[in-house]
């Protein structure tokens, strides 16, 4: 290396400037080409290896900086890229089928999609239910074919994610952002036991029975037909649970009421109340890990409903109402089974929770109620994507992977030690005169140190074998060409 060759050869010059001067041992000749050479002499005393150790140490440091500042370093680059995402500039799909069959459906490579969430999709969203109360931060899968996972809640976004060909973007981008606005879902539960729904007995068919749950909800149309849906149990209607939903709501309160038999008492008698607040979110997604997060942005100003002028939000609850009659057997509910595991792991994971069951029921509910409408919301999403082909493009911030020459650090330290060694080569510049001063004798060159072995007589070789290197001291004479002489009387 520039920097080390050139350490090296302040050192020789000032030895060399020094042997003019200051007369040195014979045996202290082999330090000073040591450190001159940047390398270890087995001829060396003992007691001057740690100073050439140090030294050597020491010019390792350069070669070091330099492989740092030089060497390729994986970075991640900055770009701005489209992407496409779902839109609902056209909402006339999105509505309650109550035949699962009629509803609009698409299916290819990257999954399964359909407007009828309460039908197609009731087992994924009771492992939803199930899973929403757990201790840590809920991670989900995305309900199709494209193997991506949300960390934390979805807030229904993220539903055209793996489905856009995405091939105009650099091969190796890593993850990307983009901004869209959705709904924050927050669920308030409650018991409101004077709720006007009953359990009406209608009849038996075969080994089981059929029974009717009908009534008015608080923002039913009360000059409108009751809410009627229609269970079947067996041996009473212990095991039946039914969430209840307003047809055509009075106002804009999203409100479902729980009826439950013996078997999920707790839950009987329950109304919660959903709150769809438009809200601009940051989507980031990792294409290395197949991973979605959804976190809210701070809001400036009002934020755009993309369901404004429709029932969208009601034809969601309408929907989630359609689970339990979908999913209910004659020995149990599968809603009701997945909620009661829920309340257990609100109960056995949460800090807050009690040992009220009331309050870990309507605490778990509200969790529950939650996930399973914000994965309904992401359904629907991908949904409009497939199936309707109501697609818009955002701005998209792309971290895509590249390569480097080295890292500043190590930039700025290679430049600190070029600065330091310049100085050093001015100082001695100055000092020496701009090396007009410095002696012909070089202790590294063969030739040099001959002749001036040579111009000194036999006297110092003649001491040395007389008296050993260490007593013998010898000096540089500048007279007519460099020699070196002895000097007995001179010590270092």
């Amino acid at each position: 290396m520039i920097q080390t060759s050139v350490l090296c050869e302040l050192v020789n010059v000032t030895f060399r400037m020094r042997l003019t001067t200051q007369a040195l041992a014979v045996s202290a000749l082999h330090f000073w080409i040591s450190i001159s050479q940047g390398r270890m002499d087995r001829n060396v005393r003992v007691r001057l290896i740690p100073p050439i150790v140090l030294w050597t140490s020491f010019l390792a440091v350069p070669a070091a900086l330099w492989a740092g500042a030089l060497a390729p370093v994986s970075v991640l680059a900055l770009y701005e890229h489209n992407t496409t995402v779902a839109a609902y500039s056209n909402v006339s799909l999105i509505q309650h089928y109550y035949d699962s069959t009629t509803a609009p459906e698409a299916h290819n490579e990257r999954g399964f999609f359909s407007y009828a969430m309460g039908g197609q999709y009731a087992g994924q969203l009771l492992e939803t239910a199930r899973s929403a109360n757990t201790a840590h931060n809920r991670n989900h899968s995305k309900m199709d074919d494209t193997n991506y996972i949300f960390t934390g809640r979805s807030y229904g976004l993220g539903g055209s994610v793996g489905l856009f060909d995405n091939t105009a973007w650099p091969r190796n981008t890593e993850s990307y952002t983009y901004r869209d606005i959705d709904y924050t879902t927050s669920m308030t539960c409650l018991y409101n036991n004077s709720n006007d729904l009953m359990i009406d007995y209608i009849g038996t068919a075969g080994y089981s029975e059929e029974y009717a749950i009908k009534g008015y909800l608080p923002n039913s149309d009360l000059n409108d037909d009751p809410v009627y849906t229609t269970y079947v149990g067996q041996y009473g209607y212990a095991r039946i649970i039914a969430f209840n939903v307003a047809q055509y709501p009075v106002d804009q309160r999203r409100i479902m009421a729980i009826v439950a038999g013996d078997t999920y008492i707790d839950m009987d008698g329950v109304q919660c109340t959903a709150d769809f607040k438009p809200t601009q979110f940051s989507v980031s997604i990792s294409t290395t890990f197949k991973s979605i997060t959804v976190t809210p942005v701070p809001q400036v100003g009002a934020v755009a409903d993309i369901g404004a002028g429709s029932p969208m939000t009601n034809v969601v609850m309408l929907e989630l109402s359609r689970i339990p009659s979908n999913l209910q057997g004659c020995d149990f509910s599968l809603v009701g089974q997945s909620l009661n595991t829920s309340i257990t792991n609100y109960r056995a994971s949460h800090q807050g929770a009690t040992n009220d069951t009331s309050y870990n029921t309507l605490w778990a509910l509200e969790g529950a109620f939650t996930a399973m409408i914000d994965d309904m919301l992401t359904a629907y999403g991908a949904a409009q994507y497939v199936i309707a082909g109501d697609t818009r493009s955002v701005a998209a911030q792309l971290q895509v992977h590249a390569i480097k020459m080295g890292q500043s650090d190590y930039f700025y330290a290679v430049f600190a030690v070029n600065i330091l060694v310049l100085a050093l080569v001015g100082v001695q510049a100055v000092l020496t005169r701009v090396w007009d001063d410095l002696p012909d004798f070089d202790c590294l060159d063969p030739a040099s140190i001959v002749l001036a072995s040579s111009r000194g007589g036999n006297a110092i070789s003649t001491s040395v074998d007389a008296l050993g290197r260490e007593r013998v001291f010898v000096g540089l004479e500048r007279e007519v060409g460099d020699r070196l002489v002895l000097d007995v009387a001179r010590r270092p």
